[in-house]
């Protein structure tokens, strides 16, 4: 993500499954099986006090969501409701009677709940209920619905929701919004950071929440509906046709799980640009393409974009920078982990790493966005205090960019405010250069620190090498789990050492104790 001032490169019928099964662990299709729940759970950190008792932009800490199944109908490209239904997996973290989700009483309508238990279907009692309001624009709404009877800690439970959306209006930015005119053409889009999907999609919307999705678009027939992960049939223009119901349909699939915040639902009249990348993530710090027919690796490209849109020829010139990007990362860090490298150009406050889809308003930024794909999107961050992981790393990065394609590091850097911030951080409070430009700067240091390692084991021309080896073991660890300052801090202490010895670089222990102690007490 990055911010517009800009940090230099930077409802209709509800139905409940109900699966009295304790400790049961739902596979979405497509989901990797052998990902263990606890690495996804929203069990670190839970607070289990009642949803609507607590600042709205907290994690509910009794549900453990792990999966969406969303169905939205957009019957024109005009202002009118989008009708809606979403299926969600989840699992109790605390035995209860209910389960409340967040929500917006403004812009969700739910006409009402029925309780499926195997083939017996009966009414279901839910409301929404006012919570305690936020600031942002947060209501604090929670829908709460009740289950047939209490369910043990552990039991798996499914939801299926059907309601209405009411899109915002053409002057908000908040949830499923609508513009009558965005380079001359109408188009719906969602912004969800950092809470606001709650305003088209009832859930657990809080980072600590990842879960995978399943989204089907049904849009009209001469418009194409984008969203994350991998596409059905891959005919991204055309999807999977036009059906009984005279909309065109488009069936998308991400199978890792991602927070609520980096979903993205894009709808309108937008050409589609699509090309395979092909590259060998070995060539290590390159961001070459290859031919095809011998790469390692292929990835698909593809940008949506207005066919008049004014800077078109930029956004994409600069979306190949971003392509060139992925490339790098994949050679540090481990191949791209997502199905396509997606972008859209659609309205939106700033630029937006939504996974596979990244949402562009602003053209210079793609490298940046692209590397969140590594930091934040998939290295996650474990609760808003600690934004800096994802940005930090993210804006250091944008900048390694810069110094291996233009000879010249171009992060940007300050020592002014707080890193760390307490667990209960409002995002919107802290979102400012601090995450972006100081987190970039205490990655610089942190490199530094451990190419002086390097330098005093007599290994000086290793020093990028140890610390690159450093921060790919770093996100070979926490790859599709929660990092935060604490837990940085503690996979440093006990495995930089490790780590330069796979380069034969020799130190010890008491040495990495006090270059970490150090780094520390600076930045942290």
């Amino acid at each position: 993500m990055t911010k517009l001032l800009k940090v230099p490169t930077l409802l209709p019928a509800a139905f409940l499954t109900l699966a009295l099964v304790p400790g049961c662990k739902h596979v979405a299709p497509g989901t990797d099986a052998g990902m263990k729940d606890d690495e996804n759970s929203n069990v670190p950190g839970t607070d289990f006090r009642e949803l609507e008792t607590k600042p709205p932009h907290l994690s509910n800490g009794r549900i453990d969501v792990t999966h969406y199944d969303v169905s939205l109908t957009f019957k024109s490209m005009t202002a009118q409701d989008v009708s809606a239904r979403a299926e969600i997996t989840l699992k109790l973290l605390k035995a209860d009677r209910f389960v409340r989700l967040h929500t917006e009483k403004s812009t969700v309508q739910v006409l009402k709940a029925s309780v499926i238990s195997g083939n017996q279907t009966t009414p279901a009692n839910f409301s929404v209920i006012d919570g305690v309001a936020g600031h942002h624009y947060l209501s604090g709404s929670v829908l709460k619905i009740q289950l047939p009877r209490e369910a043990a800690e552990g039991t798996e439970v499914k939801l299926a929701l059907e309601y209405v959306i009411k899109p915002q209006s053409e002057t908000s930015d908040r949830g499923l919004v609508f513009k009558t005119s965005f380079e001359h053409e109408p188009i719906f889009n969602t912004r969800n950071w950092p809470y606001y999907a709650r305003f088209w999609l009832p859930g657990n919307d809080h980072p600590a929440d990842t879960s995978t999705f399943h989204i089907e678009l049904a849009v009209p027939p001469d418009t194409v509906g984008a969203s994350n992960g991998e596409l059905s049939g891959n005919d991204y223009k055309n999807g999977s046709g036009v059906k009984a119901d005279r909309l065109r349909h488009f069936v998308w699939n991400m199978a890792t799980p991602i927070p609520t915040y980096s979903v993205n639902v894009t709808v309108g009249k937008l050409d589609v640009i699509k090309e395979d990348i092909c590259f060998d993530p070995a060539h290590r710090l390159s961001g070459d393409q290859i031919s095809c027919d011998h790469a390692a690796a292929k990835v698909p490209f593809v940008y949506y974009i207005q066919s008049h849109h004014s800077q078109r020829d930029l956004f994409l010139k600069q979306a190949h920078e971003g392509v060139r990007q992925m490339i790098l990362m994949s050679s540090i860090l481990g191949v791209y982990p997502y199905p396509k490298l997606g972008f859209v150009t659609a309205p939106h406050p700033f630029n937006m790493e939504s996974t596979s889809m990244i949402v562009m308003i602003s053209p210079e930024a793609t490298t940046h966005e692209v590397a969140h794909h590594w930091w934040g999107n998939t290295v996650y961050i474990e609760d808003w205090g600690d934004l800096w992981i994802s940005e930090g790393f993210t804006t250091y990065f944008e900048g390694f960019y810069s110094e291996i394609f233009k000879d010249k590091y171009s992060g940007c850097s300050q020592t002014r405010g707080t890193l760390n911030n307490p667990k209960d951080t409002d995002p919107l409070e802290v979102f400012n250069n601090t995450p972006y430009c100081k987190g970039a700067a205490a990655i610089a240091d942190l490199r530094k620190s451990i190419e002086t390692l390097a330098a005093d084991a007599g290994q000086r021309d290793k020093g990028r090498d140890a610390f690159l080896t450093v921060t790919r073991r770093l996100f070979e660890t926490y790859k599709f789990k929660r990092l935060g300052s604490e837990s940085l801090v503690k996979y440093l202490r006990a495995h930089t050492k490790e780590s330069l010895g796979l380069l034969n670089i020799v130190t010890s222990q008491a040495a990495v104790d006090r270059a970490i102690t150090d780094w520390q007490g600076k930045w942290l």
